[in-house]
């Protein structure tokens, strides 16, 4: 028989457990069951409401139900339910279509809600996503060797860059400090940061030139190979990259807090709660934008070759704001359902 009349002989508990499957939902077909809602139940229902009552129920985030509707809505329409609105490539990757993508009204625009809902945990303040094994092992195992070696040659080149200009920083801030208003115990610590920020930021400059030159060496079918066999020293130059960061960023606040205080001694004592709690705010803003933008890729599905979301056109003044806003919400509502199966996986493993 064909392809629908072997869907049509499956049974009802089959069919859902199939199209949430095709969906990447497999695992709240329990979650209906448990609470009565059959295959026929979920066909029937049209209504956005309804369904992301029901998939609310099963335990689903509002991105999540976006794919269950879209999936739903094709079942209906005689698709191919359980291909998980994907088949040949339409250019809407998951599947949703311009008029298809449901308002998530609830969900949260800004991307720190986002971030916060989906994606924190409080080591991302100590050690950046982009500085951990995850991450480094998501881009290994994503492409091919020729696009791994230039993916880390890329990496190597901006912190070649970036670290150049972080010694040259540091070696010029140091003698800046007003030593005379200083109390030796001041001064000590200042030259213990400049040593160490200096050593380990010239440190990561001449590991980051190495990894470049030899890079060149390998050849595309060994490159895996060799990220993996050199994992130890590229966790030792993150280390100094961390490092030297944190104490050039501590140098940064307290070398303006000297230099304030030198310059109204009489408001020393509030000069100090001023910059702690300013260079906080700011410390907190940079690390949680910095883990933000490393997430978005590796956890919002954005690192496959699958497009995700809606095709976004180069329309040169030929879509309408409101096309132009159907295509931006199909992308957001494909990359917030990422993260929602990324968020109940860690929740599932903690």
């Amino acid at each position: 028989g064909s392809m629908s009349d072997s869907k049509a002989d499956k049974p009802p508990g089959d069919r859902l457990r199939a199209l949430l499957a095709g969906c990447g939902l497999e695992s709240y077909a329990e979650g209906f069951r448990t609470h009565g809602v059959s295959w026929e139940v979920l066909l029937e229902i049209e209504d956005w409401a309804a369904i992301k009552d029901a998939g609310s129920a099963a335990g689903m985030k509002v991105g999540e139900v976006m794919k269950l509707y879209v999936a739903l809505k094709r079942a209906r329409e005689g698709q191919d339910a359980a291909a998980g609105a994907g088949g040949e490539d339409d250019g809407y990757g998951y599947g949703y279509a311009l008029d298809e993508a449901p308002a998530a009204a609830d969900e949260p625009s800004s991307w720190m809600f986002i971030y916060f809902k989906h994606l924190f945990t409080p080591f991302d303040y100590v050690v950046p996503f982009d500085h951990r094994t995850e991450f480094r092992h998501k881009l290994v195992r994503s492409h091919g060797g020729a696009k791994v070696r230039d993916i880390f040659k890329q990496v190597c080149d901006n912190w070649i860059l970036a670290f150049s200009l972080v010694f040259n920083t540091i070696v010029g801030m140091w003698g800046l400090i007003p030593e005379d208003s200083m109390a030796d115990t001041e001064r000590l610590v200042w030259e213990v940061l400049m040593t160490f920020a200096s050593f380990t930021s010239f440190a990561a400059v001449i590991l980051f030139c190495l990894f470049s030159m030899n890079m060149s060496m390998v050849s595309d079918a060994n490159m895996k190979a060799y990220m993996v066999v050199v994992e130890g020293a590229w966790v030792l130059v993150e280390t100094y990259i961390l490092f030297s960061t944190y104490a050039t960023l501590f140098s940064l606040g307290f070398l303006g807090y000297l230099r304030m205080r030198e310059l109204v001694p009489a408001l020393g004592f509030v000069m100090m709660p001023f910059v702690a709690i300013s260079y906080l705010v700011l410390f907190f803003l940079l690390a949680t934008a910095i883990n933000y933008i490393c997430y978005v890729p590796i956890h919002g599905g954005l690192i496959r070759e699958k497009r995700v979301g809606a095709r976004v056109e180069n329309c040169h003044g030929a879509l309408s704001p409101a096309e132009v806003e159907r295509q931006e919400r199909s992308v957001r509502a494909a990359v917030l359902s990422e993260f929602g199966s990324y968020h109940n996986k860690k929740a599932t493993k903690n």
